[in-house]
């Protein structure tokens, strides 16, 4: 599948890794994955904007933000 145990999609991955360039080749494909979008979430609800911010990692939460990444989604509270 397109992802793996903890619910993770690459766009999950690439968020985590802070990696840009990995984000704006797969965003376009999520955004028109009717099942998928920008705004997948891993099995705990969390999204890669979230893994993103929590993380620290400004530049992909930017690419995100700028594919339009729902910034008040929340995750569930823990």
């Amino acid at each position: 599948g397109l992802r793996d145990d903890r619910g993770y999609s690459l766009l999950h991955y690439a968020a985590l890794g802070d990696n840009a360039a990995s984000l704006q080749l797969l965003l376009p494909l999520f955004a028109e994955a009717h099942d998928l979008g920008v705004d997948v979430t891993d099995s705990a609800g969390n999204t890669a904007l979230h893994l993103a911010a929590s993380g620290g990692h400004a530049q992909a939460a930017r690419a995100l933000l700028a594919a339009g990444a729902g910034l008040l989604r929340c995750p569930p509270r823990q």
